[in-house]
């Protein structure tokens, strides 16, 4: 929050972006390029309940989210031979244990990282789409945290691509804290209990500075590609629906007032 305004959060996705209300999360707007109609729409929604996220998922991001599932079961696979090889097969308790570590902390957060990324810088299409509007999303939002306004599409082109509130800074974060740790539970019995701590110590550091400023272009790089103008105008669309849905909030609840 700057200037007792309530800053919007927003995401991408493979057609667009969706915001939500900074006054309310209960307030949606999907921001979108109709291919048929060659125009940029709007889609607003209101949650009344406390399954708002899932709500966002399924209604908007359908598609992306059943393939996530899919791909999800497939990690879980994965991470299933490595604990029954370790449990198993090797007979290894610390192998267990980093398994174990590894597939409920870390893999994850690895695997939308590699997924993402590979997606938004080698594959063409739709995905290649979801990274201009990755980047659109944080321009967008970062012009309105500086101007107070929704930006024209010759002031949002001033703004960097890189937003310090991104939510994969979180994710990569947590693996470079993650993975040394699931390393060093798995090898337990080699490492030297100094070295040990250190790992503990060093990737919690790791952890921390990944989430400064001075990273912000590191992580997300693999994340965002410049946007179009198409990209730019579906944000400034979707920002600008969404701030007049919440004016009129206001209004209504200034009649209350009084």
């Amino acid at each position: 929050m700057e200037n007792k305004r309530r800053i919007p959060n927003a995401t991408s996705c493979r057609n667009g972006i969706i915001f939500i209300s900074g006054i309310t999360n209960k307030l949606v707007v999907k921001s979108y390029y109709d291919s048929d109609t060659n125009t940029i729409e709007t889609l607003t929604r209101w949650y009344t309940d406390f399954t708002l996220r899932r709500k966002i998922d399924y209604d908007l991001k359908e598609p992306e989210i059943r393939e996530e599932k899919l791909h999800g079961k497939a990690v879980w696979c994965i991470n299933l031979v490595l604990i029954v090889y370790s449990a198993l097969i090797a007979r290894n308790i610390n192998y267990t244990l980093g398994a174990l570590y590894y597939s409920f902390m870390v893999s994850k957060y690895l695997y939308v990282c590699i997924q993402k990324s590979f997606k938004m810088k080698i594959l063409n299409g739709q995905e290649k789409e979801e990274a201009r509007y990755h980047s659109a999303e944080h321009m967008v939002l970062n012009a309105y945290r500086k101007l107070g306004k929704v930006p024209s599409l010759e002031e949002i082109k001033t703004f960097s691509r890189f937003s310090e509130y991104c939510g994969i800074r979180i994710i990569a974060s947590r693996i470079i804290e993650f993975v040394p740790i699931s390393l060093a539970i798995a090898f337990y019995d080699k490492i030297n209990i100094i070295v040990y701590v250190l790992i503990f110590i060093i990737s919690w550091i790791l952890s921390k500075e990944m989430l400064k400023k001075d990273f912000i272009k590191v992580e997300q790089i693999l994340f965002t590609e410049p946007p179009t103008d198409l990209e730019l105008k579906v944000a400034i669309k979707g920002l600008e629906t969404l701030l007049n849905e919440e004016k009129e909030i206001k209004e209504i609840i200034m009649l209350f007032e009084y």
